[in-house]
């Protein structure tokens, strides 16, 4: 749930590097007034629709990590929930 009112709200993503990633997808109950950054980029990024990033190329658009997420609710009205799904490689080649 992202409160209403701009307090940022971190998600903790994932604890690996970007290239073991595979899959981002990010859903939200609404897409008004909601922005994200990425880890310590400052970028503000707005999600205006779903967001269905596949492969560590296209992740890779977000930053060089994408460890959290930093959601804005600007919304001075409404909560927002918001749905986050990852696919990584859960055992590391070699290991």
């Amino acid at each position: 749930m992202i409160p209403k009112g701009s307090a940022p709200t971190t998600v903790k993503v994932q604890p690996s590097d970007v290239t073991e990633l595979k899959a981002i997808i990010i859903l939200a109950q609404s897409y008004a007034d909601l922005t994200f950054t990425v880890d310590l980029d400052q970028t503000v990024r707005t999600l205006d629709a779903p967001l269905v990033l596949i492969g560590p190329g296209n992740i890779a658009l977000l930053g060089i990590s994408v460890k959290d997420l930093i959601f804005t609710n600007a919304s001075v009205t409404t909560d927002n929930m918001v749905t986050i799904l990852v696919a990584r490689t859960a055992i590391p080649p070699g290991a």
